[in-house]
């Protein structure tokens, strides 16, 4: 109860040892040790810049449950955008996070996303296929 299961859009910045990621949580701001050899697994697949994830502090560092899902190219903006849609055009970017853990089904779906190709000219990201 302490340290209650939430769901989170990560970066990972970097990977102090293995199946350990130093992570900058996009909600919170911050930046945390977490423990995960699923995203291990993943990232043998899949690159992504952000990743959608159940997390916990477990005392020592962060650690993930369930499903993750990598956003390939998708920042920010694109989830607050899908967030508004989702919302019926009503949502302030302050309550993105509030609406994932009020409601994350929708957001899970953004794994389908993971799957669509990525359009790119010169190195710029112009959009996706769908």
């Amino acid at each position: 109860m302490a340290n209650p299961w939430r769901f989170s859009l990560v970066s990972i910045i970097d990977e102090p040892a293995a199946d350990f990621y130093t992570i900058f949580d996009e909600f919170y701001k911050q930046t945390f040790l977490l423990y995960s050899p699923e995203i291990t697994r993943a990232k043998e697949e899949v690159e992504s810049s952000l990743w959608f994830m159940l997390i916990s502090n477990n005392g020592m560092c962060f650690k993930t449950f369930g499903i993750i899902i990598p956003l390939g190219d998708f920042t920010m903006d694109d989830v607050f955008s899908y967030g508004i849609h989702v919302n019926d055009g009503v949502l302030d970017e302050q309550d993105l996070s509030a609406d994932i853990e009020t409601n994350p089904f929708p957001y899970i779906m953004l794994l389908n996303r993971d799957y669509v190709p990525a359009i790119r000219a010169k190195d710029e990201l112009v959009g996706v296929c769908e």
